[in-house]
């Protein structure tokens, strides 16, 4: 586990942090001041289970290669600069339970796969121009506890399925 939350950390993260690890599981730089983009190298950890990248001043867009965390359970980036649409490869990691992407600037629509990722009880999309229909396929989420689209430029009907999310708290 690599910890380095809540400090005054600013710059970009180097690569090379990611360089060895064969053995990492959780890495948090939430709350600092990181700029830049996320680096691709990060998709190399194959252990990774969660990172927490919040509150930061990070950039660009969800790299590709992070599609390859195929032990990730934990995935917060919330509170950046992120931009470009929700990476359609999110809908393939099944192990996946908690995604928070609010307070970026994502755009596009919400993945019409959305629903493959039964494992997922927390799904926080807020304050994002993402626009579009809410998919359909929402209403396989069978786990699903926390909905937030809060803030959104989301357009057409509710879902009927959204009621076969029998498992929501909050929505």
């Amino acid at each position: 586990m690599l910890d380095l939350s809540m400090n005054g950390l600013s710059g970009s993260i180097p690569s090379s942090l990611f360089q060895y690890c064969d053995r990492l599981r959780f890495v948090s730089l939430a709350a600092n001041r990181i700029s830049g983009s996320i680096p691709s190298a990060l998709g190399s950890c194959f252990r990774l289970t969660g990172f927490n990248f919040s509150l930061n001043e990070l950039e660009d867009s969800i790299p590709e290669e992070l599609g390859s965390l195929v032990l990730l359970t934990f995935l917060d980036l919330h509170s950046n600069m992120l931009m470009g649409p929700i990476p359609s490869w999110l809908t393939l990691l099944s192990n996946v339970t908690y995604v928070d992407l609010s307070n970026n600037n994502l755009s596009g629509g919400i993945p019409s796969m959305i629903g493959a990722m039964h494992s997922l009880n927390v799904l926080k999309l807020s304050n994002n121009p993402i626009g579009g229909a809410i998919p359909l396929s929402i209403g396989q989420l069978g786990s699903l506890q926390v909905l937030l689209f809060v803030n959104m430029s989301l357009e057409g009907n509710i879902p009927p399925a959204i009621g076969n999310c029998t498992s929501l708290l909050t929505l």
